[in-house]
């Protein structure tokens, strides 16, 4: 939830507490945190994630904005949103797959859940909770063109485009010799 302080004005967030979560140990990881990743990469769901924080235009998902709890990867400090200057890739897809697997297809249950988005809907919903413009740029509109750029790269490619480049599809351009 996002609230104005009483006294000063000034905007804040507030999210619900996670029981039990712990930040990711990195290649120290116990079973348990490698078990809950692998999960999330078998059924897609870490794709997804990754595919949405392109979108929303996160540009500060590191090792700390993240924890795992017995539900799952839970993110977190949501600050950095609607980003238009330099994006780093999520930190939970980067340990997960390393290089290589970020150069792997896509997973197609990720495929299928973003061709099934509606940008219309995300950008009126978006709209609806208070996200408006940074200047001259419509967040709500650039979230919106950012789920079409993604759409329109894995309909070209029949779904069968590489982590990497669907991510970054969704900033609004490929890397060289991509």
């Amino acid at each position: 939830a996002v609230f104005d302080h009483p006294a000063s004005g000034q905007r804040h967030s507030i999210q619900e507490g996670v029981p039990y979560a712990e930040h990711h140990a990195g290649q120290h990881a116990p079973p348990r945190q490698k078990r809950i990743f692998k999960a999330l990469a078998d059924n897609g769901d870490l794709d997804k994630l990754a595919l949405m924080d392109g979108v929303m235009g996160s540009s500060d998902r590191h090792q700390e904005n993240y924890v795992l709890s017995r539900t799952g990867l839970h993110l977190i400090d949501n600050a950095a949103m609607f980003h238009q200057g330099m994006h780093t890739r999520p930190h939970y897809w980067e340990s997960h797959y390393g290089p290589e697997g970020l150069r792997q297809t896509i997973h197609p249950e990720a495929v299928q859940w973003a061709m099934n988005l509606d940008a219309d809907k995300l950008e009126s919903h978006l709209r609806r909770y208070g996200v408006g413009k940074r200047g001259d740029l419509d967040l709500a509109g650039e979230a919106g063109r950012r789920v079409r750029a993604l759409q329109g790269l894995l309909r070209g490619t029949g779904g069968q485009t590489s982590r990497i480049k669907a991510y970054v599809s969704t900033l609004g351009r490929l890397p060289e010799g991509s």
